[in-house]
């Protein structure tokens, strides 16, 4: 258990997961933070009717990455470009 987690634990009080934990981040793969957020984990609800999967992929990939260090991909198009 983290120690964000612990601490939340012996109040009785639920903690979420610290994203700037750069060691946690490094074991996990983008599709399994996709799916955590879509489903939901643990105490956490799924936010599969607030967010589309694409949605959800630019928050892991803009935000939860970013915090713990790691880069963004690159974007398949650039700014303006149209997909086929």
């Amino acid at each position: 258990m983290a120690t964000t987690e612990r601490a939340g634990a012996e109040r009785g009080k639920a903690r979420g997961r610290n994203f700037q934990d750069a060691r946690w981040e490094a074991k996990q793969r983008e599709a399994d933070l996709v799916a955590s957020i879509l489903q939901g984990k643990g105490a956490m609800p799924g936010f599969r009717r607030q967010l589309s999967e694409a949605e959800v992929r630019r928050l892991v990939a803009g935000v939860v990455l970013p915090l713990a260090g790691r880069k963004p991909p690159e974007p398949l198009l650039k700014a303006g470009e149209v997909g086929p």
